[in-house]
């Protein structure tokens, strides 16, 4: 599916909406600003990427209620990495929670020297290499893995 925002900065998929869709990549936007993804919509999506959308103000909150998403995949730039995701001072970002059930999370941030990071849940939280998770109820550790 190709989207093109001509003269709206706001995308909304409606509850109930894309009931079979499995695998979705957001790629490009330019003017997006804020997607909204209402509960019950997308209830198959086990794979969704987010590329590029450098006007995108936050993850949308609607990921929180897609239990089947299985893979994110976020490549934005760094500020953004930054600011939603890892949070200024490394304990979470605003959007962190809005993702943590996902089992695969691949971020990678450009811009920067650090090219992608890998966040996998791991039931070892004794590891020196384990990063809590916070608030995040969803995993007692977030493990991050860098390629």
């Amino acid at each position: 599916m190709s989207v093109d925002l001509v003269e709206r900065s706001v995308m909304i998929i409606d509850e109930n909406a894309f009931p079979k869709l499995v695998s979705l990549e957001i790629f490009r936007i330019k003017n997006l600003e804020k997607w909204v993804v209402a509960q019950g919509s997308m209830p198959n999506l086990s794979d969704l990427a987010i590329s590029g959308c450098e006007e995108l103000e936050m993850i949308p909150d609607g990921l929180r209620f897609i239990t089947t998403l299985r893979k994110l995949e976020i490549r934005m730039p760094e500020e953004f990495i930054v600011q939603r995701i890892h949070g200024i001072d490394g304990r979470g970002g605003p959007d962190r929670d809005k993702i943590c059930h996902v089992p695969v999370i691949a971020i990678e941030s450009y811009g920067s020297k650090k090219s992608e990071l890998l966040i996998q849940p791991t039931d070892d939280s004794s590891s020196e290499e384990s990063y809590s998770s916070g608030d995040c109820n969803c995993y007692p550790s977030l493990k991050p893995l860098l390629h």
